[in-house]
């Protein structure tokens, strides 16, 4: 990942937890939602490998196929799984963030625009049409992550406190889950 390693290393630390989480709530689940749980477990495994800061690999060029290819690897379950009721909300919002994966790790393996034998173009960020899907995904997940914030402020209890409920069972959790990995997004875009 491009930008300062220490921003790198929050969103690997991000991103696993989320895939931490995931990864909990699909042993958890039933067996008809566990399969869209494990897709989204995947998306945040793969967006904590995409966070590796480059600094840690010998071959910055190596390591960054070898992410692109971990990260769609990653994005690929996510797109094959439909909105099925129990899942929590999964579907388009998912789909989106997939293909952002696949884009941003495409972006990092693409040389940059004027790379090559001029040498013009290092760390000019991205241009054209990917500057603007780029703004536009951007856009995306800062709404989507002001969204699911404010579904997380509390609103007057209607009745008394639930009892003892699994954490993967809480609602709450997985809309920070998905306030988190959408914050996650935001910051990998802003650092391509």
């Amino acid at each position: 990942m491009h930008g300062p390693p220490l921003v790198g290393w929050l969103l690997l630390v991000l991103g696993a937890a989320g895939g931490a989480y995931c990864t909990a709530r699909a042993r958890a689940a039933p067996p008809g939602p566990r399969r869209a749980f494990r897709a989204e477990a995947a998306l945040g495994w793969g967006m904590a490998v995409m966070a590796v800061p480059a600094v840690t690999a010998p071959d910055s060029a190596l390591w960054a196929r070898l992410t692109a290819v971990a990260a769609g690897a990653a994005a690929l379950p996510a797109l094959s799984v439909r909105r099925r009721a129990g899942t929590g909300g999964w579907g388009g919002h998912h789909t989106v963030e997939a293909v952002a994966m696949i884009y941003m790790s495409v972006a990092a393996v693409l040389p940059a625009p004027g790379d090559g034998a001029g040498h013009t173009g290092h760390g000019t960020g991205p241009t054209g049409p990917s500057l603007v899907l780029t703004a536009v995904l951007l856009g995306y997940f800062a709404g989507y992550a002001v969204r699911a914030g404010l579904r997380l402020v509390p609103v007057a209890a209607a009745g008394p406190a639930p009892g003892a409920v699994a954490l993967t069972e809480r609602p709450e959790l997985a809309a920070a889950c998905r306030l988190a990995m959408s914050v996650a997004m935001c910051g990998m875009l802003l650092t391509m």
